[in-house]
């Protein structure tokens, strides 16, 4: 399992470090041609591969406590012939979850951008620094409030979580 994780890690590595190469001006620009060509499925899907690579060369040596753990605990149900779910697929939630934060902040930064756009500001690419600093200043306004903590009482030890709510 542990050989598993490192090789899918190591190989969402690759593409992510290739892609940054360019420098945060790369990508900067890259998000910006994406913003400008609007809003359409296959922009939406190009951004969720590049977001799924990234979260998981990202979160999965973050997580992969977690994964082991999970991994021991279901190998000994399945020993048992207890119901259990295989481990990839705990893990393909885990980054199907990050896809879809990912996919709304798309969606969320396409449409201020029109509204934006329809502000007067043609080009609808010159404000996507702007919104995706808003995105930044939410998530960072997230942290203060009563939810993030209810969450954190959950999350701060997953592994303890997994093992009490089987």
């Amino acid at each position: 399992m542990l050989l598993t994780l490192a090789a899918v890690t190591l190989s969402a590595w690759i593409p992510t470090i290739r892609q940054g190469m360019g420098g945060m001006g790369a990508a900067s620009m890259r998000a910006a041609g994406q913003l400008a060509a609007g809003l359409s499925l296959a922009g939406l899907i190009a951004f969720i591969v590049e977001w799924s690579v990234m979260m998981a060369a990202m979160m999965f040596p973050a997580v992969a406590p977690l994964l082991l753990h999970y991994h021991a605990i279901a190998g000994h149900r399945q020993s048992r012939r207890d119901a259990f779910v295989p481990t990839w697929v705990f893990a393909a939630g885990y980054l199907l979850v990050w896809s879809a934060v990912g996919a709304g902040i798309w969606v969320l930064v396409h449409g201020l951008s029109a509204v934006a756009g329809h502000a007067g500001d043609p080009e609808r690419a010159t404000w996507a620094p702007f919104l995706l600093g808003d995105v930044l200043i939410v998530a960072g306004l997230y942290q203060l409030t009563p939810l993030k903590e209810a969450c954190l009482a959950h999350c701060l030890l997953p592994v303890v979580y997994i093992t009490r709510h089987w």
